[in-house]
């Protein structure tokens, strides 16, 4: 049996490849205290196998392996991953013999892989014995119906970018939009609740106009978004006036949003809240100049639109890429943010210092 795990761990390291940072074995729990007149049994032993992965590989859906015309490879790939192996073309032409992890969720292809390795070459003769214990948070993050909180930011992200697509796009408005910042801790992948889409508002946003709805449900949560449109001379240098102009451009946006993609929208004075794929993307105009308009007579306001505007989403940006650098930051912080909400603390915290005391974690250990 031993021979067997020393045989497994080349394997493991082969199928994993640069999904895998580092390997470790821990035989301490296999050679359990027995009497020394009985016979040595393994039938309760334990084999602790550690796995260190590479973040950024390690949900990485696709293997491609060699072409097809490289026989001795094909050879070696297909012993190595049995009827996994198949032939595929891809989009750039390229036909290769390859794995596709699509039959699970990002977060366990690690486990799968190894699995599978342990089954095909039969490291063990009843794999469902095999334990992984991987995304132990995930019963924590979870909401209460199971739906799993990595696959709901994915969802909303994707969302989001397409919605992004269609207003750069969008004709006969008066000034085109450049930039789209999210401002939301959905977007961070941060927030302390899953996005999950509203099935009323895929069905239905709203009652038809001649009910008269100006508002969505107040239950129902909004998406902060910033956008940037073309810049122009012809913007007053009064703050009033600004704003009114803010809220006509909304008008435009609603009437071309749903003639030309069929998003319904609700114009508020401050703002547009827009249904796309079952969220609520509520758009607020920026126009740089109003900050330094508003700063020569009221500071504090000038303060707030500064966050609001800049501040804030500039650090949705950097906080996207940190999670890059370190994958389990989001969950770290979506735990730290439940656990003060649990202590009744959350008025005294904002989600931004919450995400920067737990990325100090990770950039200073």
């Amino acid at each position: 049996y031993i021979a067997k795990i020393k045989n497994l761990i080349p394997v493991l390291v082969k199928g994993l490849g640069d999904r895998l940072h580092s390997i470790g074995v821990d035989l301490n729990s296999f050679f359990l205290p027995h009497k020394i007149d009985e016979k040595l049994s393994f039938n309760n032993s334990t084999i602790l196998i550690g796995l260190a992965t590479n973040a950024t590989q390690s949900m990485r859906m696709v293997d491609k392996g060699p072409s097809r015309d490289d026989e001795p490879a094909v050879e070696k790939f297909i012993e190595l991953w049995g009827s996994k192996a198949e032939l595929r073309r891809f989009k750039d032409g390229s036909t290769v013999y390859s794995n596709i992890w699509d039959t699970c969720e990002r977060q366990d292809i690690i486990s799968t892989i190894v699995k599978h390795l342990i089954s095909i070459h039969n490291y063990h003769p009843k794999v469902e014995q095999v334990n992984i214990f991987a995304n132990q948070l995930n019963v924590l993050l979870d909401d209460e119906f199971g739906r799993n909180h990595l696959e709901a930011f994915h969802n909303i992200r994707t969302s989001f970018l397409k919605f992004s697509e269609k207003l750069k796009n969008l004709k006969r408005i008066p000034l085109s939009i450049t930039q789209l910042y999210s401002r939301s801790p959905f977007y961070r992948q941060t927030s302390a609740i899953a996005p999950i889409p509203n099935q009323n508002l895929l069905a239905d946003p709203y009652a038809p106009e001649s009910q008269e709805n100006t508002h969505f449900s107040e239950y129902e949560i909004a998406h902060e978004v910033v956008i940037e449109v073309a810049d122009s001379s012809k913007w007053p240098d009064n703050v009033e006036v600004i704003q009114k102009l803010k809220t006509a451009y909304y008008l435009k946006l609603r009437k071309e949003l749903l003639y030309q993609c069929s998003i319904p929208c609700i114009v508020s004075y401050n703002y547009i809240d827009c249904v796309f794929e079952g969220y609520i993307f509520r758009l607020r105009l920026h126009y740089h100049k109003e900050i330094q308009i508003w700063n020569q007579t009221n500071t504090a306001l000038a303060a707030q639109l500064q966050r609001e505007f800049i501040v804030v989403p500039r650090y949705s940006v950097m906080m996207h890429s940190f999670f890059g650098v370190y994958p389990s930051y989001p969950q770290a912080a979506r735990l730290s943010k439940r656990w003060i909400n649990s202590q009744m603390l959350s008025p005294y915290f904002s989600e931004e210092l919450i995400e920067i005391l737990v990325a100090h974690c990770y950039t200073c250990p």
